[in-house]
């Protein structure tokens, strides 16, 4: 398992040969197989929006033994956005008794989905690296 920021294409999705190298040489390190399956937390829109920002994702024509996945788990501020929200409101002092209110309050925060997306894409990393034995870069 390997982990880097995201890479830095920019608008005209500008390749870097040291990043393709790098990968390559990942795969290559692998005694079962050369392919490498990168995992995007973003979105692949937010990934793509990224890229009028400096930003941008990697263009797998160009990194040939590389596979792409985006996972689409929101961003560190929505994170704790949804976490304060939901335990705001379990550590409020204020009993509340309507569970209607609870679970509207819950399922507002967006919590149980931004953990399941979570979860979910760590099973397919897990799946990847044990199931298929694949190396894994994870932005």
């Amino acid at each position: 398992m390997w982990r880097s920021a995201q890479n830095q294409t920019g608008m005209m999705s500008s390749r870097c040969l040291e990043d393709e190298y790098m990968l390559k040489l990942i795969g290559k390190a692998n005694d079962f197989q050369s392919n490498v399956a990168i995992y995007d937390a973003r979105s692949q829109i937010k990934a793509y929006s990224n890229r009028v920002k400096g930003g941008g994702y990697e263009n797998t024509d160009y990194y040939s033994n590389c596979t792409i996945e985006f996972c689409s788990i929101e961003n560190i501020f929505g994170v704790i956005k949804g976490y304060k929200k939901l335990f705001g409101m379990v550590n409020s002092k204020q009993k509340v008794q309507d569970n209607a209110k609870i679970f509207t309050t819950i399922d507002s925060s967006s919590w149980y989905q931004m953990i399941k997306i979570i979860l979910e894409s760590s099973n397919s990393i897990a799946r990847d690296m044990h199931d298929n034995r694949k190396s894994v870069h994870i932005h």
